[in-house]
């Protein structure tokens, strides 16, 4: 008997799955292909009152990242991730460097948006793009008010022209105890990822954060600022001689046995400030009733933070958190933890920020999902 031979359309179906199977496994744990999906539109002018019953005569920066097809889905249907960032960063936190260094971008605003979910980027009142008022004006009350407005802006369609259905609310250090105060007061988001945020600090961070602040007016970065005279806007001071891997920014932000060290000097080179009053509700960690958020709450930890662990909290377990955590929420937060192998308090500027990414995307798919469509199965208790 003759040998067999397949079928022309067998070895060519098996030719197929075999050219997908290649392509599948040289994606695996990398990126979206950002280039081509995503386009990011800034609006620089978004009217916002410093206070409930004041005028919005203040305005703050921000910017749209998403794909077109998220961009073409019916109005009033998506779901945006609204991202606020910590003390001493812009909206350059989350979308620091899509250019790759060293064969790694820093981008979780790109990230998120080409796996599905559009992210708005917002610079903070004082911060960046946005309007600098008198310092004394800037408190994370403050904070919280104009981002519940932007909250608004987002679902109504007054900021973007598109209305979206849902907010996740996605804060960084600072930016979590401001996402704390707004939800805890407004209730007007559909699920929160707080990172590099806990209910305590670590007592060797605060004993070294005041040596590491001084008036923004005494640095360089921020000379012909006309804000910068008011004294009240603070800054991390520059490392000695320029040596950035032994410098406070190193020293507070980052794994530095991980981190890159390009990573931290462009950091210092963009380093934004925080007001007196802001810098007064770090050191004292003034934190709202979280029990009274309602909605579902994931919380990102770096296993390196410095801020936040150390030998009474070692964070290298997510149940380890998991159990310092949940005593401050309620059973209708759902509350998740997640750890992040070898990182540090800087999250996103970590070569391994992609843990960070694909953790919020499963998050946000279980818990709130990415349209009105969506049926997520979030938690049992609610």
């Amino acid at each position: 008997m003759g040998s067999f031979k397949p079928p022309i359309r067998r070895l060519v179906l098996q030719a197929i799955f075999i050219a997908m199977l290649l392509v599948a496994e040289s994606v695996v744990g990398s990126r979206p292909a950002r280039a081509e999906t995503v386009s990011c539109q800034a609006f620089p002018r978004i009217a916002v009152a410093l206070t409930n019953l004041g005028k919005a005569n203040y305005h703050v920066w921000g910017e749209l990242c998403a794909t077109p097809a998220e961009l073409a889905r019916p109005d009033g249907t998506a779901t945006v991730q609204l991202l606020v960032s910590g003390a001493t960063y812009s909206h350059v936190y989350w979308d620091f460097s899509p250019t790759p260094i060293d064969g790694v971008s820093y981008s979780y605003a790109r990230d998120e948006a080409a796996a599905g979910y559009p992210t708005f980027v917002l610079d903070r009142i004082g911060i960046g793009n946005s309007d600098h008022p008198l310092s004394a004006l800037v408190d994370v009350k403050t904070n919280a008010t104009i981002v519940h407005q932007v909250v608004q802006g987002l679902k109504n369609g007054s900021i973007t022209g598109t209305r979206f259905a849902k907010v996740i609310e996605v804060s960084h250090s600072l930016g979590s105890l401001i996402t704390w105060v707004e939800v805890v007061n407004y209730h007007d988001v559909d699920g929160v990822i707080i990172t590099d945020m806990l209910h305590r600090l670590t007592p060797a961070f605060l004993a070294r954060l005041p040596l590491a602040i001084s008036p923004a007016r005494l640095d360089s970065r921020f000379a012909g600022r006309p804000w910068a005279t008011d004294v009240g806007y603070l800054t991390i001071k520059p490392p000695l001689l320029g040596n950035v891997a032994h410098g406070f920014r190193a020293q507070f932000f980052y794994n530095t046995a991980t981190a890159d060290v390009k990573v931290i000097a462009l950091d210092e080179k963009t380093k934004e400030t925080l007001t007196l009053l802001e810098f007064d509700s770090i050191l004292h960690l003034v934190v709202p009733d979280t029990r009274l958020i309602k909605v579902p709450v994931q919380v990102m930890i770096g296993e390196k933070d410095f801020l936040l662990c150390d030998a009474i909290l070692n964070c290298h377990k997510s149940s380890t958190i998991q159990q310092e955590e949940a005593p401050f929420y309620s059973s209708a937060a759902c509350l998740q933890v997640v750890s992040i192998p070898q990182s540090g308090h800087d999250l996103s500027l970590h070569p391994n920020n992609r843990l960070q990414v694909q953790d919020a995307l499963s998050w946000s798919d279980q818990f709130v999902g990415r349209s009105t469509t969506s049926r997520p199965p979030g938690c049992p208790s609610r």
